[in-house]
Formats: C-alpha cells, structure tokens, sequence
C-alpha cells in the first residue's frame, strides 16, 4: 500500500470515527422485582376500598375450608384480630392530639388520622405443606393466618403434588355484617385425559362458588372478611 492510499485512509477514520453503543447501568423498574417475586412463588391480590373512608369499620378476616362442594371449617375457630380501615384523632388522648401535626395525618380536616385505601392479601412461598398468608390493611396493621396443603395423587399413585394457586372473586356489593369473599386459593387436580395434574379455568370466581373451576377442585379455601360498622369516640 503506498503511502499516499495510507495517508488518506487515515484521515478518513480520523474524521468519521467508529460509531459506540454504550450499554450502562440503570435502575431496575418494580416490575423487575413483582416477576422474581412471581418466579419464586409470592402471589398478592388486592382490592380498593377508598370507598369506604368515610366510616369506620372493624374487617374480621376469615378462612373457610372446602373439600370439594363440602364446607370443612368456616374460619371461626379459634382467636380471631381485627383491623380498622382507618383510625381516627379523636380515640387517642387529647395529649397525644395536641402533639400531633396535620400533615402527618392521612386527612387533617376530616379527623382521620391513618386510612387504609387497599386490602393486600398475599401467599408466601410453601414450606412443606404450609403456606403462610398476609392480609395487609396499610398503614393500619396485619393478620397472618396459615393454610395446610393437601397432597394430591394420581389414580395410580405414581404422581403427586401439593401445588396451589390463588385466585380472585368477582366484583361485588359492600354489605356489612356479611361474609365477603376474597381469595380463593385452590389445589391442583388430575387431569386423566392428558395425565397431568393442572390448576386452569375461571381466572375469576364468582362469589356464590358457582364457577366453573370449582368443582374440578378436590381441595380449597376462600379467604374473606366480615365488616362491622365502627362509632368513633
């Protein structure tokens, strides 16, 4: 190559120069973390209840037990917490009152001092045959309850699981004093066509249990509440 063919290739990467692609480091959107959540076995649902703000209400949280159309256990048995949807400046003391600022309270001019806008219900991932749940009223507390999984068996005994997946209900009307279900949370069942076990169907439940999923599940719970009419002091 002579040197004068050299001379001007030089100039040439001289003046136009490799175009880079910087790959650089960014911030991991929430959606990143909700999916490896998701991936290792963390399931939430929630619901909106801003609705309800303007009352208070104590929410008694349930979890009833079904072995296929048969009610096993209605959730009553034993201690059972209750939590507020919102608490209000007028049940503490007028000291503490007196100590507290409006913008630390959830709505200064109507009183309320911390309002829960959502119910969380969550499941952690199993631990041999239990799966803890978490019903969330933030800012105003938590209930943990636990629910035994059953093993379930293929007609010849050579496949089992205890996989179970949640599912929502369907919108329905506010009443107080009645049991409002939340979470469904089914086992998996056997599919002798296809000689698997699976959990598809109805990707919503119908309040009264009449959906279509349900009576291919051989064991479930619905997780739900009872909300009674609170006076505030």
């Amino acid at each position: 190559m002579s040197s004068r063919i050299y001379s001007i290739l030089l100039a040439a990467a001289v003046a136009f120069p490799a175009i880079c692609h910087d790959i650089k480091p960014v911030e991991s959107p929430v959606s990143t973390y909700v999916e490896l959540l998701k991936n290792n076995g963390y399931e939430a649902i929630s619901y909106d209840i801003t609705a309800l703000r303007d009352t208070t209400y104590s929410f008694k949280f349930l979890v009833r037990e079904y072995e296929g159309d048969k009610l096993v256990s209605d959730g009553s048995e034993g201690y059972i917490y209750l939590l507020k949807n919102r608490t209000m400046l007028s049940s503490f003391s007028p000291e503490f009152q007196a100590e507290i600022k409006a913008e630390d309270m959830a709505d200064a001019a109507s009183g309320i001092y911390s309002l829960a806008e959502r119910i969380d219900i969550g499941l952690l991932p199993p631990t041999d045959s239990i799966r803890q749940v978490a019903i969330m009223l933030p800012s105003q507390g938590a209930v943990f309850k636990q629910l035994k999984l059953k093993e379930q068996h293929s007609p010849d005994g050579k496949q089992s699981t205890n996989g179970y997946l949640p599912r929502p209900f369907k919108h329905q009307t506010f009443k107080t004093d009645e049991f409002i279900p939340l979470m469904l949370v089914g086992s998996f069942w056997w599919d002798p066509e296809f000689e698997v076990f699976r959990f598809c169907g109805d990707n919503v439940i119908e309040p009264d249990l009449s959906s279509g999923i349900i009576k291919n599940i051989p064991h479930y719970y619905v997780i739900g509440m009872v909300a009674t009419k609170q006076k505030d002091k």
